[in-house]
This record gives structure tokens, sequence and C-alpha cells, in this order.
């Protein structure tokens, strides 16, 4: 199980003891998280992570659901569809857990639990994660890399996707041809293109701004005031009358992935519509 502090993404996924290195290499964590009686077998795997250990009881399945059913303010987890998988479980509690103990005065917002199928992804050692070169150089620290070489994106957001879209593969080469069509129109609808280019480049990190405002909510509800500037930024909660944030505005999104329009400077709408539209994202 992973969880992204910065915007809240909480993933879960099953694999062999054989894969587990492959999808650390994937995920490519700043800290792991670990029973106190694996210490030394996940030194073999963890690479340049930091390694936490915590009490055994500390992944406990059962307590794994508590947790995820307290947090989550949920009666059951059928619509996660993870109920029937221990390890999910286990490692989900053990992180809410570390959270809540480690983020006291400012636990962030944390999404609705992910399971994802690793075989819908390539799987990659991490020794060809290297080779290949895809985030990292294998020569100079400043060499050039996939990532480095064809991100051009406008915003952090674009450019967060496209290296998880380079680290994580599909399988399914349905998607990829989708987006290869979605970027072979864009390069060719010049008009489209300049009408998206400079209005990307001033957008906030919606993804970030989005789970700094559920982190207010979650310390005084929905009447609080903040002020979203835009540069992406969460003002102070009191003092501000520039803007009011109701809770109702997290649910309006402009396509699945949950970019908020209210969030968005005047006139920006428009424009994440169409770029939903053409499926890159923020690129």
């Amino acid at each position: 199980v992973s969880l992204v502090l910065s915007s809240g993404a909480f993933k879960g996924f099953c694999c062999t003891e054989d894969e587990l290195p492959g999808e650390i290499a994937r995920i490519s964590p700043q800290e792991i998280l670990i029973p106190d009686s694996c210490r030394e077998t996940a030194k073999s795997f963890s690479g340049a992570a930091q390694l936490t250990p915590l009490p055994d009881w500390h992944f406990d399945p059962k307590h794994g659901t508590d947790e995820l059913l307290h947090h989550f303010n949920m009666e059951n987890l059928d619509a996660w569809a993870v109920s029937e998988k221990p390890g999910v479980l286990a490692a989900a509690g053990a992180i809410l857990g570390y959270v809540e103990q480690t983020q006291v005065d400012a636990v962030p917002h944390i999404r609705p639990l992910v399971f994802e199928e690793s075989s819908r992804f390539v799987g990659l050692d991490p020794s060809s994660r290297r080779n290949l070169e895809l985030t990292e150089p294998l020569r100079s620290e400043n060499g050039p890399t996939l990532f480095s070489t064809i991100d051009h994106c406008h915003t952090s957001m674009g450019s967060r996707m496209l290296r998880s879209w380079i680290t994580q593969p599909l399988r399914d080469p349905t998607v990829p041809r989708a987006r290869h069509e979605a970027v072979r129109e864009m390069i060719e609808n010049e008009s489209l293109r300049d009408a998206l280019s400079e209005p990307l480049k001033n957008l906030p990190d919606l993804e970030r701004v989005a789970s700094r405002i559920a982190e207010v909510f979650a310390d005084g509800g929905p009447g609080e005031r903040c002020e979203i500037l835009h540069g992406g930024r969460v003002g102070s909660r009191s003092g501000h009358d520039d803007r009011i944030v109701h809770r109702s505005f997290f649910t309006q999104r402009v396509d699945d992935r949950g970019y908020g329009r209210a969030f968005l400077p005047d006139g920006y709408v428009d424009t994440v519509d169409r770029v939903a539209r053409f499926e890159i994202a923020f690129l």
C-alpha cells in the first residue's frame, strides 16, 4: 500500500515476494514501514528508501480494517474490494496509524483507498529500470533520462502524471494508443494547442490545493474561510474574505480525476474541460 502525503493518493496492490522489489522500484517511496520482525529481510529490497520499523501488531489485518472504517467513517469496505485481502488491510492500517501519530498537528487529507491490479502493468525489476534510465540517469547525476527528455508539461500535475505513465507502463495497448492519438491531435491542431498553452502555464497545482483545502474542512468545517491564490497556495483561515469555500465545491468535478472547478481562477474552467476531453491531463 502506498500513500502520497502531498496529494492524498492512497493505493493498494498485491504481489508475490519475488515481485516486491520491482513494485517498490515502480513506486519509488521515500520511506517504507515494516514490521519489527522483517528488519533484516527488508534491507534487501528497500533501495534508497528509509526503513521505519513498527511493532508487528500495527500490521494486523483486523487492526487495519478498524483503522480504515474509522478514518473514512464507513460501515464496511465492500466498495473497495479489499475485504478479502489481508495484506492490503494490514499495510493500510499501519500507514494510517503512522500518519496519525507523526502528523498530529496537520493530518493530511487522504483519498479513499484504490486497489490496483498489478497485472495491469508491465513488470520491470529495479535493474531494468536503472538500465532503461526512465527517470534516473545511469551514469551522470545530471544526465538525461526518458522523463527529462520528453517532459515539456506546463504544470506540475502534468509532469507527475507523465512520470507515472513512464514508471507504470500498461500491458493493455489501448490506453497508450489513445494517449498518442490525443498528442497527435494536439500537434496537428495548432489553434487548439495555442488556446491551451498559455492558460495552462498559470494554472495552480489543483491536486495539492484541493488536498490543502480538505485539511481546512477537516479542522474547521465547511463554513471556514480561506483564500485561494493563483499560485496554488492556501492562505490563512482567518482574516480573509476574498472567497468563501463550501464543502459542495468538492463534488464539482471536471472528469473522473476529480480536479475541482471551484479552485480555478476565473476563465479557466473551459480550458480544463477541453484538456480533460483530450485525455492528456495537464501536459
